[in-house]
This record gives C-alpha cells, sequence and structure tokens, in this order.
C-alpha cells in the first residue's frame, strides 16, 4: 500500500465556515516553499498565484513550522516560535480545526 492509498483511509470533516489556516498573500517565490513542504499536497502554484484548499489537511503544522522558521532565517523581527497569533510571513493564521472537525485517522 502506498502513502496515497493510506492517505484515502482517513475521514474528514470540513468546517466550511471556519478555515484552520489562513495563507497571506505572498508572492509565488514565498508560496514554493509551502508547496514543496505540504504533505497532503495542498498548496499549488498555478500561474504563479498560490491555491490552496484545507480540505484533506493532515493537522501536521509543517506548513505553520516552515512558515515560522521561513521569516526567522530572513532575519524578519519574529522571534518567538510560531503560535496562533504568530505564523510568520507565509501564514495569517494556523489553528487545530474546531472540535469535531478535521481529520479522523484510521488504520488499514
Amino acid at each position: 500500500m502506498n502513502i496515497d492509498e493510506k492517505l484515502g483511509l482517513n475521514k474528514f470533516n470540513i468546517d466550511e465556515e471556519n478555515a484552520h489556516i489562513i495563507v497571506n498573500d505572498i508572492d509565488s517565490s514565498l508560496a514554493k516553499a509551502l508547496c514543496d513542504i505540504c504533505p497532503a499536497n495542498l498548496y499549488k502554484l498555478e500561474e504563479n498565484v498560490l491555491k490552496f484548499d484545507y480540505a484533506g489537511c493532515l493537522e501536521c503544522g509543517t506548513c505553520k513550522m516552515v512558515s515560522c522558521i521561513y521569516a526567522n532565517q530572513k532575519n524578519e523581527t519574529t522571534s518567538t516560535m510560531a503560535s496562533a497569533n504568530n505564523c510568520g510571513k507565509l501564514l495569517k493564521q494556523w489553528k487545530v480545526p474546531n472540535a469535531s472537525f478535521g481529520v479522523m485517522y484510521r488504520y488499514g
């Protein structure tokens, strides 16, 4: 069983009213970091415009950490670890989905 088949076993209950990830308006060179790092491939560059859909998010927090690390490497004023109010330069918000929403992992 490959990774795509395993990920296909997961169930997602999407909160259509409250996105748990909100991406900043960023240029395509910055967006590439998000496209490269997301294990669920939720970030995509189409004609140099970042497309993102949080449906299917594994809630791993990888994009949040990359956003914070990227800001720190670029000598931004961000000096603390990422939190709900501090997501670096790439993300405006990353939080755990509201109760009963998000990914429900299945074994198989």
